[in-house]
């Protein structure tokens, strides 16, 4: 698609003012999780009807930044999670869509979306901001081996990010990213096509948003979260460029 499409597509859109894109329009969806939407207690409510609620660890906090509402996570002991459940034990084809702000820079892995447990080889899927900066999306076959496909382009702290992590069984893994401040509305997309599992591993490890498991909680980010999306399919490129065009007004994009 050319950039001159992009824009074009991306003007049309939000001239109609489509920005918060509706979790009934997401093929194959498990989970939808906005920021705005939390109980008397904190924990986050999903908008998918699916009733996957996740519990507030560490009495995570809430803003918003102009208009868009966001947990405020510490980046050591704060994150949101449910126990190990066959909803979140997808095995084929899976897109996760994360919304986030990293408050630091860069020096260790910070979970963005995971189900993945490094003690007792329990890896499924998790989707992070490696040590580098940039992101990467990690399925593993049998909860040992790993295979990821990483960004090229490095996650600045200071600034919301648009992340986007697809695996098609046996064809491919990929990573988009679309951030404030240089993309110009066009998503960087980066494909590994080399050795893909058949299938992702079902693991033990609990479902988590900011944090992942070495045992116990372990990879927070420092940062806010904004929106989450888990879809038990590989979406389209278009697909995720819809979704992003959807959002970027409000992300100042």
């Amino acid at each position: 698609m050319s950039r001159d499409i992009a824009r074009l597509r991306n003007f049309i859109l939000q001239s109609v003012g489509m920005v918060f894109p509706s979790p009934l329009l997401l093929p194959q969806l498990r989970a939808a999780w906005y920021f705005s939407s939390v109980d008397a207690g904190g924990d986050l409510i999903d908008t998918s009807g699916h009733g996957k609620t996740l519990t507030n660890s560490g009495t995570v906090t809430f803003g918003v930044d102009d208009y868009l509402p966001y947990g405020i996570l510490n980046g050591s002991s704060q994150f949101f999670n449910t126990a190990d459940e066959a909803h979140f034990d997808i095995t084929g084809a899976l897109t996760i869509i994360s919304i986030d702000y990293f408050d630091n820079t860069a020096s260790a892995i910070e979970a963005m979306v995971s189900k993945n447990n490094v003690t007792g080889n329990e890896r499924s899927y998790f989707m992070y901001r490696d040590s580098n900066g940039k992101a990467v999306m990690l399925v593993s076959s049998n909860g040992t081996a790993e295979t990821i496909a990483t960004s090229t382009t490095v996650i600045a702290s200071g600034n919301w990010v648009f992340t986007a992590g697809r695996y098609d069984p046996s064809t491919e893994l990929a990573i988009f990213l679309g951030f404030q401040g240089g993309d110009e509305g066009v998503l960087e997309k980066v494909v590994n096509t080399t050795s893909i599992p058949a299938s992702i591993n079902n693991s033990t490890a609990q479902f988590a948003l900011g944090a992942t498991q070495s045992g116990g909680p372990a990879s927070h980010m420092a940062g806010r979260k904004a929106m989450t999306f888990i879809c038990a399919t590989n979406l389209s490129d278009n697909f995720i460029n819809m979704v992003y065009s959807q959002v970027r007004t409000i992300l100042g994009v």
